[in-house]
């Protein structure tokens, strides 16, 4: 049962309340002043009738008036019971009062300012909610007003009231001077553009600004170009010019639509003469071929909008003879502009870069069929490139203007111009040289032959200062004397026109300065034999080796081997063989060929061509000289196939006694031993000593002979007695002294000599060549000592 109860209380006769309320009175009686009592009492009361709730707030307010919680809790609870009334109900203006209470006490705290701003924001009262957030950033410190002002400013842009929102926003940027961006925004969206100009102008320039969107100083720029050019008419207090023209100093990287920008805004102004102006003002000083591409088109695209603009109002008004006039000045405006394209492009690139050579050879084809203006160009061409800085070969303008000249039947201008490119202070020999080379190839073809001879030796004359070729702290004059383009140009035409003394002077100069290539050895070689100065020629081939190492010499060689052996054949061995030892010297093994290896086989020569020749034979070509006589093997018969003879016994003669012969393959050439009986004389022709009816060696190298078993074996190692022979003037085996044989430069006696009976030949008696070796070729050994790296009874000398 519910018990109702009065309080007894003269102050409040009217306060009633029920029987479970009875603990919670109790307890605030006890402790009247303690927010948690009553807020647990508050909260038991959630369900009675809205009055008494409010009088359990306002009671707990009277005695607490400065606690948060309770004005936040009641406020919120006053505004809940009011939300679904319409805003003209009083209830309404109840609760407004409470919320005026409430700040009497709450006034530094935002979060109920908030609540009561956007309260009277959903009542629809404008100046009221306005002075209310006025007295909201009054009250509150500053550093709080940042809460307040999000929830003022979506409140001043709610209303149609542009100046009340303009004050609003002028006092928010004094605050937050970054948020500009948004005050511009409303000043566009209000058509307000000449102050939204002014204040985006000001951002632009305030280089410390930072946009909270994002956006980069081009990009407000790019908005100011666009908002100023296309509202010409509703931006008064700024001078476009001068902003848009500030923008082409600032960003250069973008001066296609700046330029664009500026143009528009003449044209939407309606002066289009001076727009016609910005486009070609544009179009001769932008540097990059998209700026000129944007600009370009939109100067097209103004042209055509004119023409078109033109027709339809001639269409409407009639056609008038003024009016055609117009319209065919205008229409070859277009046209012209079309027709300037290539060349305004070019100019572009040249702006570029003014040094690049192959821009300037274009724009001279694009002057086709104009000389005047051809000639202006190659002027300012080889005025302004600087060979230093040149992409490309400058030298080319200077020759190409001098063609020109040539071409029109100008040839002392054409003279001239070369003369003058002979000046130039080029980057490269190269370029001189050509320059010279041209001088000469223009009298060639007008059939000035001396004169052209006269202006090579001219350039190949020695310089008053001489610098090499690669020095670049020379002028190029200094050094174009080493030119080998000038001096083979000049020997060409020294062959052609010259004598063969003045022919052979250009060679032997071009040798002496060390700048043949081995074309030029070659030619000079060839220029020789031609004149059947053969030795001259094998001359030019030794300085043209000395000058190279391989590979390059490798085609020297090869026609020199090739040419001496045409000239010579077999008539001078001895020097063949040292040509090919020579050229087997240093020479890598992918560049030796088994026919150059298997001519210097032997002597001095076998161990530097063993090691090229494929399947290698224990047996050596014939030496160079015999062994007896010391006179030079005569050839008998072919190259291939046919041994040396010796010449005093005749051809086919051997010895009885002996069944076993030195024999030669007729098919590959290469000499081998064999133990076999004798073939047909058809087929193999054997050896003989010319002076001993038996030899004490094979004539190739490779076996002795032994009378008693009649057959070969292999020398054996040397004895005491042997190297003691082999000394000169000493006695050999047989007791007698060894004769002295004189071979080239060298003086040796054999190691041995036989006493003229077959009996007497000793089995290991060896019969070396004349010239007597000095080292072992592979292991270089001292002479008369078997080579460790060769087979066993082998010893291979090198001289």
């Amino acid at each position: 049962m519910v018990v109702m109860a009065r309080l007894s209380r003269p102050e409040r006769p009217d306060l009633v309340f029920e029987e479970e309320d009875l603990p919670y009175e109790e307890e605030i009686m006890r402790n009247q002043f303690s927010v948690k009592c009553w807020l647990r009492y508050i909260e038991f009361k959630q369900g009675a009738p809205k009055p008494r709730l409010n009088q359990l707030y306002e009671r707990a307010l009277k005695l607490l008036p400065c606690s948060y919680k309770l004005w936040y809790r009641y406020l919120k609870a006053r505004r809940a019971q009011v939300k679904h009334r319409c805003v003209t109900d009083p209830a309404y203006e109840d609760v407004n009062n409470c919320h005026e209470r409430a700040f009497v006490f709450m006034h530094k705290m935002p979060r109920l300012w908030l609540d009561y701003c956007q309260f009277l924001m959903d009542q629809g009262r404008v100046t009221h909610t306005r002075r209310t957030f006025d007295r909201a950033l009054r009250a509150l410190p500053i550093t709080q007003h940042s809460r307040i002002w999000p929830l003022y400013l979506r409140f001043l842009r709610s209303h149609p009231l542009p100046e009340t929102a303009v004050r609003g926003y002028r006092r928010f940027l004094k605050l937050s001077p970054e948020s500009a961006e948004e005050y511009i925004e409303y000043l566009k969206s209000s058509d307000r553009l000449d102050e939204a100009a002014q204040r985006l102008a000001t951002v632009v320039n305030d280089e410390r600004f930072v946009s909270k969107a994002g956006k980069s100083n081009y990009q407000l720029w790019h908005e100011l170009c666009d908002l100023i050019s296309q509202n010409p008419d509703k931006v008064q207090s700024l001078n476009v010019d001068a902003i848009i023209r500030g923008g082409l100093t600032r960003f250069t990287d973008q001066l296609g639509k700046l330029w664009c920008s500026l143009a528009d805004y003449y044209i939407r102004s309606g002066h289009f003469e001076k727009a016609r102006d910005v486009y070609e003002e544009a179009i001769r000083t932008v540097m990059t071929v998209r700026d000129f591409t944007q600009v370009f088109d939109s100067y097209a695209q103004f042209e055509e909008s004119m023409i078109a603009a033109k027709m339809e109002t001639a269409s409407e008004l009639g056609r008038e003879e003024e009016d055609d006039v117009d319209l065919e000045l205008r229409l070859a405006r277009f046209e012209q502009l079309i027709s300037r394209r290539p060349l305004l492009l070019n100019s572009v690139l040249l702006r570029q870069n003014p040094h690049h050579v192959h821009e300037w050879h274009k724009r001279v084809a694009l002057h086709q069929g104009r000389p005047r203006e051809i000639i202006n160009t190659y002027t300012e061409a080889v005025q302004t490139v600087d060979p230093f800085k040149a992409t490309g070969k400058p030298h080319t303008l200077w020759v190409a203007f001098a063609k020109f000249y040539e071409d029109n039947g100008q040839l002392d201008d054409a003279r001239v111009i070369l003369e003058k490119a002979t000046k130039v202070s080029f980057k490269q020999v190269d370029d001189l040289a050509s320059v010279w080379c041209e001088c000469g190839e223009l009298e060639l073809r007008h059939e000035n032959y001396d004169q052209a001879l006269r202006l090579l030796r001219k350039a190949t004359a020695l310089p008053a200062r001489r610098a090499e070729y690669f020095d670049g702290s020379e002028p190029v004059q200094n050094r174009v004397y080493k030119s080998l383009k000038v001096w083979s140009m000049l020997a060409d035409l020294e062959e052609s026109l010259g004598t063969f003394q003045s022919t052979k002077a250009v060679y032997d100069r071009i040798l002496d300065l060390r700048i043949a290539t081995p074309q030029i050895v070659i030619n000079y070689a060839m220029f020789l034999e031609e004149h059947k100065y053969f030795e001259e020629s094998f001359k030019a081939y030794e300085r043209g080796i000395s000058l190279f190492k391989w590979p390059n010499v490798s085609d020297i060689w090869s026609t020199y081997l090739t040419k001496f052996i045409a000239r010579y054949g077999g008539r001078k061995l001895e020097r063949a063989r040292d040509l090919f030892e020579q050229a087997l010297d240093g020479c890598p093994p992918k560049y030796a060929k088994s026919e150059g290896g298997q001519m210097v086989l032997g002597g001095r020569g076998a161990s530097q061509a063993q090691p090229l020749i494929s399947n290698p034979t224990p047996c050596f070509v014939l030496p160079q000289r015999c062994t007896c006589c010391t006179r030079s093997w005569k050839k008998s018969g072919a190259w291939r196939g046919t041994p040396w003879q010796c010449m005093s016994v005749p051809p086919g003669l051997w010895s009885p006694r002996s069944s076993t012969t030195c024999s030669t393959s007729t098919s590959s050439g290469r000499l081998r031993s064999t133990g076999s009986p004798t073939p047909a004389a058809s087929i193999r022709r054997p050896l003989r000593c010319c002076l001993t009816s038996t030899p004490g060696r094979c004539a190739c190298g490779s076996l002795t002979w032994s009378a008693s078993s009649g057959r070969s074996t292999a020398p054996g190692p040397y004895t005491a007695s042997a190297r003691r022979s082999a000394t000169p003037g000493r006695p050999g085996p047989s007791g007698k002294r060894g004769r002295t044989l004189r071979s080239g430069m060298a003086t040796r006696t054999p190691s041995g000599r036989c006493c003229g009976s077959a009996a007497a030949c000793r089995p290991h008696t060896t019969h070396r060549s004349t010239s007597w070796p000095r080292r072992c070729s592979r292991c270089r050994a001292a002479p008369r000592a078997l080579c460790p790296t060769w087979p066993p009874g082998r010893a291979v000398w090198m001289t």
